[in-house]
């Protein structure tokens, strides 16, 4: 899941063997770019939105029968993040949220 347009991701995620990417979708009329996105922008709130859509999960409450492990690095990162059974912070520590471990080399993700 990423706010890069899926033209970007889905090439990466052939190469590692990824079945589905959630990203930015350009719309599209015709077969011409239109300018505007077929959804909302995956940033913030809308990356919580989208992973429960994604999984099938009730809108609010734990998201169940599902370990969601979730890195960001970002603030548009938080909501995906609070989510997650394991969550990582891959951007500075000095920002890293209360409910996300920070990141380091040689962390061990399990």
């Amino acid at each position: 899941m990423s706010a890069s347009l899926v033209y970007y991701l889905e090439p990466i995620a052939r190469e590692l063997s990824i079945d589905d990417v959630i990203g930015v979708e350009p719309e599209v009329t015709g077969g011409v770019l239109t300018g505007r996105l077929a959804h909302p922008n995956v940033r913030a709130e809308q990356k919580a939105i989208r992973l429960r859509e994604w999984l099938g999960a009730p809108a609010l409450g734990p998201i169940e029968d599902t370990t969601v492990h979730a890195y960001g690095n970002s603030s548009g990162d938080h909501e995906l993040l609070a989510l997650a059974d394991r969550a990582w912070w891959l951007g500075r520590s000095s920002k890293c949220p209360d409910f996300a471990r920070p990141f380091r080399p040689g962390t061990a993700l399990c």
